[in-house]
């Protein structure tokens, strides 16, 4: 039977698709049903700031519950309810326009519980700076596990909306799990890079990335030949550009099919102008010009690595399928592979980036990965 994904409110596919985002990360301690389910009854989806302060509130009562718990060095209870709190303030902030003066300090607060969850994690979790023009971007390492040699290691980067944090459990911990580093960082466009550093996004994607990988190939625990390029939605854009035009990076892992940026219709005025914040911009003229750089025409016949688009069959943005074909036909790698999910598959992961059965898209990840770069990791004894 076709699987039915949960939708909080039908009528509204792309708010439903960030409650299904929220649920995803529950498996991997960041979220919980429950807690999702009392925020949705309360918001009203019609109204940007009924959405800021429901999730604001989740998130005021995860903060509380591990305040508890550190009390009585309960270091399991506050590990959970510190990540629970860091992606509701994560979503809290996310229907805020671009100058609400709340959108900052939220994004703090996310950063902040993340933060107090590393003392606590299983996986060991670093802060690092990676150097980038004048300045340098704040980052997580995540070191492997099952191997005290130099590890293969992903650069994970996010979407438009995505937080650094939010990777950690998207990728992260599936790929310290499965023998691999990960990196997480502050690139130009989302989050903190922005809205605290002035950083928006940029079509050169390589720019951001190649010092990523310059940093890596510093640290005596990464193996320089196996590092991996990868991330979801409008990733699908800076992956293969960057993989173009980076020639270290040995695989690259497109979630999402995006051969250009579009600039159309926005669901709502705060949306537009976060888009707008994103893009340097300030109005829709600039916008719409902007836009025409983000695209991969005479960019993908220029990779050479192995390279993975995978695309479940509901995604919002258009021909998913069609263009994940696009994606094989202008590669210009020897080995490339395309991954539709489709309904009958029965587990989920047919929405944007999998957001609905994030456990797919990690098994498609790490299986083609540990075959392309012959990589077999001890695993627990």
């Amino acid at each position: 039977m076709p699987v039915t994904t949960y939708m909080a409110w039908p009528e509204l596919p792309r708010m439903s698709y960030q409650v299904s985002r929220i649920i995803a990360l529950s498996d991997f301690g960041a979220a919980d049903f429950t807690e999702v389910y009392q925020a949705v009854l309360r918001i009203d989806p019609a109204d940007d700031y009924s959405w800021n302060s429901e999730w604001l509130r989740m998130g005021d009562l995860a903060a509380e519950m591990a305040t508890e718990a550190e009390a009585h060095a309960n270091h399991s209870s506050a590990r959970f309810a510190h990540q629970r709190a860091s992606n509701y303030y994560r979503l809290a902030q996310d229907s805020l326009p671009a100058d609400d003066p709340d959108k900052l300090p939220q994004l703090l607060k996310a950063r902040e519980h993340f933060i107090a969850s590393m003392p606590y994690q299983e996986t060991k979790v670093e802060r690092v700076d990676v150097p980038y023009e004048d300045t340098t971007l704040d980052g997580f390492f995540v070191h492997a596990r099952w191997t005290d040699g130099p590890a293969p290691t992903i650069i994970w980067i996010g979407g438009a909306d995505s937080l650094t944090e939010e990777n950690y459990f998207n990728m992260g911990i599936p790929a310290a799990n499965n023998g691999y580093n990960a990196l997480f960082y502050d690139h130009p466009g989302p989050g903190l890079a922005v809205y605290q550093h002035g950083l928006g996004t940029r079509y050169d994607s390589e720019h951001f990335v190649s010092p990523a990988v310059d940093y890596l190939l510093t640290r005596p625990d990464v193996d320089p030949d196996r590092i991996i390029f990868g991330g979801p939605s409008f990733a699908a854009y800076h992956v293969p550009r960057a993989a173009a035009y980076e020639p270290r990076i040995a695989a690259a892992v497109s979630a999402g099919a995006m051969y250009r940026w579009g600039g159309g219709p926005m669901e709502s005025p705060s949306h537009l102008s976060r888009m707008h914040r994103l893009f340097g911009v300030d109005n829709d003229d600039d916008y719409a010009e902007v836009c025409k750089k983000f695209t991969l025409e005479g960019v993908l016949g220029k990779i050479t690595c192995p390279f993975l688009v995978i695309v479940g069959i509901d995604d919002f943005v258009p021909a998913p399928a069609t263009t994940s074909i696009k994606y094989l036909e202008e590669l210009g790698s020897e080995v490339k592979k395309a991954i539709v999910i489709e309904h009958d598959n029965e587990l989920g992961g047919v929405l944007h980036c999998q957001k609905d059965n994030l456990h797919v898209i990690q098994a498609e990840v790490f299986n083609w990965l540990n075959d392309v770069l012959d990589y077999r990791p001890a695993g627990p004894a």
